[in-house]
């Protein structure tokens, strides 16, 4: 049975931080400016569309990370060394 404090909450210990896909019904935008982000950088000399394809081949490798907050971060890095 989980702890609970005096003030109905989960102990500390026992909370676990987990998101929910409401984050990815905007990461669409994110996505898409991930992408933009990406060709400028690299100066328009790959196609929008393998940028594309990059971005979700290294979106999926971090489906089942409990944190996203800095999986856009990493996702930049693996594509533009990927594509450099």
């Amino acid at each position: 049975m989980k702890e609970r404090l005096s003030n109905g909450r989960k102990s500390p210990i026992e909370t676990k931080i987990e998101f929910d896909d409401r984050a990815t019904s905007t990461s669409g935008n994110i996505e898409n400016a991930l992408i933009e982000s990406i060709w400028k950088d690299l100066n328009g000399r790959v196609d929008r569309e393998y940028i594309r394809r990059a971005v979700l081949e290294a979106r999926a490798r971090y489906k089942h990370a409990t944190i996203k907050t800095f999986i856009p971060i990493f996702i930049r890095r693996y594509v533009l060394k990927r594509l450099q």
